[in-house]
């Protein structure tokens, strides 16, 4: 009796704070606060969505530096060629053709350690890229498998638990207890509903959470 009177205060707290809500929305949306009714209904899970690793903002990014190491790794390896010039002159009594060629590789340290400079990061480039996928990979399917098991867990307890533990409510309410013992059993299996709802409630905290981190990696990527 005095489980339940503490339970009774506590849901006459709740109806309190549910009524202030209603007041303040009341006032939001301009109506009568005595005549303002919510209809609330529970909304659907979210979809998960389908990411693609290499359309991320991250990966996106590698891979314009790549690009980018790489034309720098052309245009250090095109160094090493001789650069031609070619000059035409004419006179009155004569024309004069002059070609002249640079030989770079003559002093070959220069252009050697800027070829195996860009080289370097080139590679150091494409490990980043790799590296970024396997991790957006990794990420990814770890949050799929939340997201499914989150899916699971809520279904068994909207088809299976809860209906049963419905069931077991409606039986013990016909049910007058007798001893401690059917006392005790009336007392469980009427906070075992609560609990399994509370539960679900988590389970979908869990779940929407799940899909919000998922979508991140959507939400950055490029059309």
């Amino acid at each position: 009796e005095s489980d339940l009177d503490l339970l009774e205060n506590e849901i006459i707290e709740a109806e309190q704070k549910i009524n202030e809500k209603q007041i303040e929305l009341a006032v939001l949306v301009n109506a009568d606060p005595v005549q303002f009714k919510i209809n609330t209904e529970e909304p659907l899970l979210s979809a998960i969505p389908q990411i693609d690793s290499d359309t991320s903002h991250q990966i996106q990014m590698l891979k314009f530096n790549l690009e980018n190491y790489k034309s720098k790794e052309q245009e250090a390896k095109s160094s090493w060629l001789p650069d031609f010039n070619l000059r035409y002159k004419q006179m009155e009594k004569y024309n004069e053709i002059m070609i002249g060629i640079s030989l770079p590789f003559v002093f070959f340290w220069g252009p050697q350690s800027a070829n195996k400079s860009a080289s370097a990061e080139r590679v150091q480039a494409e490990l980043e890229l790799e590296k970024q996928k396997r991790t957006i990979d990794s990420g990814k399917k770890i949050l799929v498998s939340k997201i499914e098991s989150y899916k699971k867990q809520i279904d068994s307890l909207k088809q299976k638990l809860i209906p049963r533990a419905e069931k077991r409510v409606k039986l013990v309410r016909n049910l007058a207890p007798r001893d401690m013992e059917t006392l005790q059993n009336h007392r469980e299996t009427m906070e075992a509903l609560p609990e399994l709802k509370m539960k679900m409630v988590e389970y979908r905290l869990e779940y929407e959470e799940a899909v919000a981190s998922l979508e991140k990696y959507k939400g950055a990527s490029h059309e």
